[in-house]
């Protein structure tokens, strides 16, 4: 199994010095190391060969090498782990010589303990670390000035001397790197150029200047230069920015800004470059643009179009802006753009690409004009327009859904009616063709039974087609409410005694009234409708001889009536299906039901401005509470 450990390889051959390392390092705070060891230096090449340290504790004399020759072998397969000499000599010169050629420190031996060496391995540890640092950021530094493809060189403040130059220099000015190397500043600046050189300190932009190149062609550049100190020397290093096509189009814009700057338009211009970066630079503005924007040409001037962009700026034209820029294209767009007090205008503008006499594009031209007032005005209309849309759209849904759960509603309707009727027909049909058939055989006691068998199944289709035909009314929204005073003690007394009458039940029904309020205005039949199909599913899923309670209580103002009962529940997954039509619970087995009765209920609260609720557990049964508002 391979170790995810660092690992350790400490190059000893005395076993009593091998020992003694081992047992400091258990006893430091360093992490836990895994521990390789290598006798002679034959061994300790072999292992550095094949593995990976992340320190190396070295004894200079072995049986096969001995002193500095042993630190020179081990120490070029040290790759990045420092190497820490253990010695048993206080020999200055060998120990100073491991030191310069690349040891991070050195021990003595019997001169140290667990202190000491946890010390010495994480100074040592660090200073490798911020070498490798060290010489990794020179490399880098170096790359980026020697690949750096703005013309660059370094002088020596005092003498003047050009100390190092970089490749884009040497094709920049035309002169090769030895040449560069016996030249002064005053070789490749003009004298203005020098003078000022030599007069700032630091960080300093000078330029532009004209002067001319090698081949005696004229270039106009652009100097930042920031001192340093290189190899001890207090030094100067310049980069230089051709401004030579930049200076002639200045020039050629100047004549060109007396024919804009009076234009009723916003013009822009900006440099051609850094399209793909920051953003093309700004040139120029007329006072149309001053006056739109509220920006003076002197804070916009260097600075790029993307100042006027904000949060409402349209991305998508922004990236068409782009795209035609990077292809030299003309474009036309209108976007949000934001004044300097950070109000919205929309801006309809028109960018073009300017070339120079040979058609090398120099420059971009933006003409902007403010049409936020028309644009508002569009808007408003698109508004109107949307919201008759979405208005129109809202009808449209309503009548599809309402169309949709018509035709749901008919489905379930003839599925359930089909199933309802079918089962009380056949009985009908059983007991009339054999009162038919044997009726001068059969006792009185036997028609009689047969006769009220008939009537039982003819009242049950009478209940469905109530049922269904008052929760038909509901959701035509053709029933009215029809309010009148009534006693509401004597109202649920007699609900109990119908229910319990035309149930025929078994059933107990312990009725409490707890309210001084006797008489209420109501609609009666809504009120009835509500209770009775309340009362019957409950005694209809009790187990039989069960009891059911039925409350009435004064409770803020309201009417809270329960009714409850101890028989199957409601599974917690179909809270909220029960009061839907012709829905119908998944434990209600063979006990029969249209799945209307809470689906009336339900109607019937909201008509009388009432509240419903209900709580269930199965097995354990349900109670439904209805809130009216009491109204004398």
């Amino acid at each position: 199994m391979v170790s995810l450990k660092p690992r350790i390889l400490i190059v000893e051959d005395n076993a009593g010095d091998l020992f003694l390392v081992k047992e400091f390092l258990k006893r430091t705070s360093l992490p836990d190391f895994e521990i390789l060891h290598a006798a002679s230096l034959t061994q300790a090449i072999i292992l550095l060969k094949t593995n990976t340290f992340r320190l190396i504790l070295l004894d200079l004399f072995l049986t096969d090498s001995e002193g500095l020759e042993t630190f020179e072998r081990v120490y070029p397969l040290s790759s990045s782990a420092p190497v820490i000499v253990l010695t048993g000599l206080i020999d200055e010169n060998i120990t100073a010589e491991t030191l310069k050629k690349g040891a991070q420190d050195y021990l003595l031996k019997g001169r140290y303990d667990k202190n000491l060496l946890e010390k010495t391995i994480r100074y040592a540890i660090e200073r490798k670390q911020n070498q490798q640092l060290l010489k990794q950021s020179e490399e880098e530094y170096k790359l980026l000035f020697e690949n750096n493809p703005v013309p660059m060189w370094a002088y020596d403040i005092k003498t003047q001397r050009i100390l190092m130059v970089n490749a884009s220099a040497i094709l920049y000015y035309g002169i090769c790197r030895d040449e560069f190397s016996s030249l002064t500043i005053q070789d490749i600046l003009p004298p203005e150029g020098v003078r000022e050189s030599l007069e700032t300190n630091g960080l300093h932009k000078t330029g532009p200047w004209r002067y001319k190149r090698k081949d005696n062609s004229v270039l106009y550049t652009e100097i930042v230069s920031h001192d340093i100190r290189l190899g001890g020397i207090e030094s100067r290093i310049v980069a230089v920015y051709d401004v030579t096509e930049r200076t002639k189009v200045e020039g050629y814009l100047r004549l060109l800004e007396s024919v804009i700057t009076n234009a009723n338009d916003a013009v822009l211009v900006t440099e051609a470059q850094s399209v793909d970066a920051e953003g093309p630079c700004i040139v120029y503005v007329n006072e149309a643009f001053t006056t739109m924007t509220g920006y003076s040409a002197d804070e916009v001037m260097g600075k790029t179009p993307r100042i006027l962009q904000g949060p409402k700026t349209d991305r998508t034209e922004l990236r068409r802006i782009r795209e035609a820029l990077l292809k030299q294209e003309t474009i036309e767009v209108e976007i949000i753009n934001y004044k300097r007090n950070g109000d919205e205008y929309w801006a309809n503008f028109t960018i073009v690409p300017v070339g120079d006499k040979d058609g090398i594009l120099t420059h971009f031209v933006a003409i902007q004009r403010d049409v936020t007032a028309r644009k508002r005005q569009e808007e408003m209309i698109r508004e109107k327009l949307e919201r008759q849309v979405k208005e129109r759209t809202r009808e449209l849904n309503e009548a599809l859904s309402k169309e949709k759960e018509l035709v749901e509603l008919k489905s379930k309707f003839v599925a359930i009616a089909s199933h309802e009727f079918r089962t009380p027909l056949a009985t009908i049909n059983f007991a009339a063709n054999y009162l038919r058939d044997y009726l001068d055989k059969l006792q009185p006691s036997d028609i009689v039974k047969k006769l009220e068998s008939i009537e039982k199944q003819v009242k049950h289709m009478t209940f469905l087609l109530d049922d269904v035909l008052t929760l038909g009314k509901s959701e035509s929204g053709k029933t009215k409410v029809v309010a009148r005073k009534i006693d509401i003690h004597d109202f649920f007394k007699k609900i109990v005694e119908e229910v319990l009458y035309s149930t025929k039940s078994t059933h107990t029904v312990m009725f409490t009234f707890d309210s001084e309020v006797r008489e209420v205005k109501i609609d009666e039949k809504l009120l009835r409708n509500v209770f009775i199909n309340l009362l019957s599913n409950a005694i209809k899923f009790s187990p039989e001889s069960s009891e059911v309670s039925l409350s009435v209580r004064a409770e803020n103002g309201q009417l809270r009536i329960s009714v409850t009962d101890k028989g199957v529940g409601i599974p917690a997954n179909e809270f909220d299906k029960i009061f839907d039509p012709f829905h119908r619970g998944s434990n209600a087995g063979a006990i029969q039901g249209s799945g209307l009765g809470l689906s009336i209920v339900k109607k019937a609260v909201e008509l009388l401005e009432g509240e419903l609720n209900f709580k269930s557990e199965i097995g354990k049964g349900s109670e439904f509470t209805v809130g009216l508002k009491i109204s004398a």
